[in-house]
């Protein structure tokens, strides 16, 4: 936080704050990707059960291209998420 030239200090309180709101955000969105591996009847999280909490939930809407390109050197994440990224919106075919 203080890597910022514009940020002289911070109050003792801030990075506990940052660290609880981390740490409900990874629980969230790993609930919401056990939910879909149980749907498929599997025990083990994998890439696509994060993708598809990511895809079914709008508050994740920011992760969308980042899980996408971060990943599309697999292959599935066109198949999972199709109608977004650069070949959806005319950019090329990244896919």
């Amino acid at each position: 936080m203080k890597a910022d030239e514009d940020v002289r200090m911070i109050s003792a309180e801030t990075p506990v704050l940052f660290a609880k709101a981390c740490e409900m955000f990874i629980q969230e969105l790993t609930l919401r990707s056990w939910i879909h591996s149980e749907e498929n009847k599997r025990r083990t999280l994998q890439k696509n059960d994060i993708a598809a909490a990511i895809s079914r939930t709008d508050t994740f809407d920011f992760l969308v291209d980042i899980g996408c390109w971060a990943w599309a050197s697999a292959g599935w994440c066109a198949v999972l998420l199709p109608s977004v990224g650069p070949a959806a919106s005319g950019w090329g075919n990244a896919w």
